[in-house]
């Protein structure tokens, strides 16, 4: 059986027990789904191609004008992008909505205006400890491969000279 691109093995087996044959009886109904829900997605996608939102018209003469709106992107790719957007500017609105709140609730001692500094030093401390490490790491690397290559070179060169010897 051919479930899309993959391709399922059946084997005819003897069952026995009633509770088994029950089983393999449901999980050919199974496959037997699957296999009719990808082939008929298959023909849905070539019944309706992809289409980009576009605006289409006829002008008096005749010829027909197409627009395309939004990139190239259908309506269900646009509203996911547009979401997206919503969703993360409202995420940063909020978040600077309450952190505002905060600095006004400590306007006194200025305790969140010093909480940010500390954490944004932090964060910065973090990120280039982080960088140091990693080139440290990809140095350390060049140079184990440069002397692996200067070890066979010299192999070699020894080699050279052990058959040049009478």
């Amino acid at each position: 059986m051919k479930l899309g691109s993959v391709v399922v093995q059946t084997h005819s087996l003897k069952v026995t027990s009633p509770k088994l044959k029950k089983n393999v009886e449901a999980k050919k109904i199974i496959m037997a789904t699957e296999s009719t829900r990808l082939s008929s997605r298959a023909m849905n996608l070539k019944e309706q191609p992809y289409q980009p939102i576009a605006v289409r018209f006829t002008k008096q003469d005749g010829t027909k004008i197409s627009y395309n709106i939004g990139c190239g992107l259908s309506l269900k790719d646009l509203a996911l992008v547009l979401g997206c957007y919503v969703a993360f500017y409202s995420f940063l609105f909020v978040f600077c909505v309450i952190l505002m709140k905060g600095v006004m609730d400590t306007s006194d001692n200025s305790t969140m205006l010093w909480t940010f500094n500390f954490i944004g030093t932090m964060f910065g401390a973090a990120v280039g400890i982080a960088v140091k490490i990693g080139t440290k790491a990809q140095e350390e690397k060049k140079v184990a491969e440069q002397q692996a290559e200067m070890k066979k070179m010299q192999q070699a060169d020894h080699a050279v000279k052990q058959e040049m010897l009478p």
